[in-house]
């Protein structure tokens, strides 16, 4: 994770892989550096995500499958230092649904800002409102996905600033 100084808070850059975007559907990698792009836009977080073509210097990687068993469209696994950082991770996306329809881009981007803001350490949420709840039909990060990133994150902080 590279650091640096922006505004006088120090910001970790997370650098994005995708490992096997699918050749036959470009619009799915357009659609998850859309999903990137909106959550550096709006979350206000010390971290931002930046895509990188090298697989060795990402922490986050993107892979797509042809649709998983269950009802399910993605999937997030991850791994965190000590700190609570994140060490590496692994976003997987569903290009059809479980009836083997394709996915639609506005489909698979709700799915990515969801896998997204659990790379970020982000929980589902209890409301249908919420692009963390795991039903989310939304294209837009709601207040409470907001402020909720933006209290994990001055939580970690502060822990930082007064561990012993």
């Amino acid at each position: 994770v590279y650091k640096r100084q922006t505004t006088g808070r120090e910001e970790r850059v997370l650098y994005v892989h995708f490992m096997d975007p699918p050749e036959d559907r470009p619009d799915f990698w357009e659609e998850s550096v859309r999903a990137l792009d909106y959550w550096n836009e709006v979350s206000g977080l010390p971290l931002v995500f930046r895509f990188t073509r090298d697989e060795r210097s990402a922490e986050v990687r993107f892979r797509w499958i042809r649709r998983f068993d269950a009802r399910q469209a993605g999937t997030t696994d991850w791994e965190t230092d000590g700190e609570g950082w994140l060490t590496s991770v692994v976003v997987t996306l569903a290009m059809e649904h479980e009836d083997g329809t394709p996915m639609g881009d506005d489909f698979l981007r709700m799915v990515a800002l969801h896998e997204l803001g659990h790379v970020i350490g982000l929980p589902h949420s209890d409301s249908p409102a919420d692009v963390m709840h795991p039903g989310n039909r939304s294209l837009y990060l709601s207040d409470r996905d907001i402020r909720s990133a933006r209290q994990l994150y001055e939580r970690l902080q502060t822990e930082k600033v007064s561990a012993p």
